[in-house]
């Protein structure tokens, strides 16, 4: 059994032998990015497939933003003695105001996430090349069904999200009347981000498990080999396999991560030989 602890001390990260994982938080704002390490100070680093569906998965909660931003459609709270003159809501539309005003006219400067990924291996590189010389509609294909499976994990709670600020489903407020222009707050516009991140990874989480059971219980991918005498069974899993998980084909951690799951969770011995470059039948890389 594992646990999650947090401590501010920082004499904890070097006593490697009391964790797996380390994440490190930056103490102050100044654009530092949170650090990921291995109990043997190894990053953990995410992968190009991680990264595409990060993008894709900022891409919808930006749109969201924008959209509940503009419609406008929450009532803030009834007025009494005990509130502020300054309603929370007031100062939280006037900061998205100035937010607004601020990035009017400017392009959204494009991060670079090459510390915290992966880099594109060789045998990729060479893959890519190959098939945009070959067949480009098959390159287009494969990124056309990881852009559906993306969308069918976040669309639906993006949407739900946005239908509690629908503007074509006028909201009454305390007196029965139909209001017209009122205040979304920023807590509950963070709220419905933090809910929506929480079910997407709930969501992400069932489709590995389900797909790993799915192949994991598929008898005709058990291969029967006898190694030092010992007769044992390997559950192969192909490239497509680790394209319907969400995994990096080209990755070798994603690799070493899904042989790891099977033997922890099943209890079986899982195989997966990694994609490569073929050419008039032989493999390349």
């Amino acid at each position: 059994m594992g646990y999650i602890a947090c401590t501010t001390d920082g004499i904890i990260a070097t006593k490697r032998d009391l964790y797996d994982i380390l994440i490190e938080f930056p103490q102050d704002d100044d654009g530092a990015r949170v650090k990921i390490e291995n109990s043997d100070g190894s990053p953990v680093l995410a992968t190009q497939r991680d990264l595409r569906r990060f993008q894709h998965l900022r891409r919808e909660l930006k749109h969201a933003h924008e959209s509940i931003r503009g419609s406008r459609s929450i009532f803030p709270a009834e007025e009494d003695d005990t509130q502020p003159l300054l309603s929370e809501s007031s100062r939280s539309q006037s900061r998205l105001d100035e937010d607004a005003e601020n990035e009017g006219g400017e392009e959204e400067v494009e991060e670079d996430y090459t510390n915290v990924t992966e880099m594109i291996t060789w045998s990729e590189t060479l893959y890519s090349s190959f098939l945009w010389w070959s067949s480009s509609g098959e390159s287009f294909l494969q990124l056309t069904d990881e852009a559906s499976q993306d969308n069918k994990l976040v669309e639906d709670l993006i949407e739900t999200s946005n239908s509690a600020y629908n503007p074509s489903k006028p909201r009454h407020d305390s007196h029965g009347g139909e209001g017209e222009d009122v205040v979304v707050s920023g807590k509950e516009m963070t709220e419905k981000k933090v809910t929506v991140l929480i079910a997407y990874f709930h969501r992400l989480t069932r489709l590995y498990f389900d797909n790993v059971k799915e192949i994991i219980d598929d008898e005709s991918r058990v291969n029967k080999t006898r190694i030092e005498g010992e007769d044992r069974e390997e559950v192969q899993i192909d490239t497509d396999d680790m394209m319907r998980l969400g995994l990096d084909e080209w990755s070798a951690t994603d690799a070493l991560f899904i042989r790891e799951f099977g033997k922890k969770w099943w209890r079986r011995n899982v195989t997966y030989s990694g994609r490569g470059v073929e050419c008039c039948g032989l493999r390349l890389t």
